[in-house]
């Protein structure tokens, strides 16, 4: 079965939050093994969680409670350990790195936003704007028309004051 072109863009774009699940599981083991905790060397229940996100990042039905449930944890306590590492929760971590995808798919498609929000995993177009908006300051269109890809992806990893996640 031939992949599409829509499809090979998605692959494309999921490569920035793959690197940045793979960076954030490695730590996650240093910190692990070095708290002595499972000298066997199995998964704690925090990569478990990032491997799933990962896994299923443009997934609609991804949430945090059916990613907790899927990995067997409680999701009050795995989202605070998780801050602990990336200073938001869950929900935010998700919204994050489905947003950097769709950074990546304006700049370098033609794919229309409508598209890509469903692409991404957002439910509604609406959902997706608003999530965009809130993470980058600007609207899909906006970071479409400027075209200036590192200065769009910078933005996205230092987030505006007062945006989500900050403090």
């Amino acid at each position: 079965m031939r992949e599409t072109r829509e499809e090979a863009a998605l692959r494309a774009a999921a490569e920035g939050p793959r690197a940045y699940c793979r960076r954030l599981r490695a730590e996650i083991r240093r910190n692990h093994l070095l708290a002595g905790a499972d000298p066997a060397g199995r998964p704690s229940p925090l990569e478990r969680l990032v491997t799933h996100i990962q896994n299923h990042l443009f997934e609609e039905s991804l949430s945090v409670g059916s990613a907790c449930k899927k990995v067997g944890i409680g999701n009050t306590a795995i989202s605070a350990d998780l801050r602990a590492y990336t200073r938001y929760p869950v929900n935010q971590l998700i919204a994050r790195l489905r947003i950097e995808a769709a950074i990546h798919l304006l700049i370098r498609t033609k794919i229309k936003a409508f598209r890509i929000a469903y692409l991404v995993g957002y439910k509604t177009v609406a959902g997706f704007r608003a999530s965009y908006e809130k993470w980058t300051g600007e609207t899909p269109a906006d970071t479409r028309r400027s075209k200036q890809s590192s200065q769009s992806l910078a933005s996205l990893w230092r987030l505006r004051p007062g945006a989500a996640g900050e403090r």
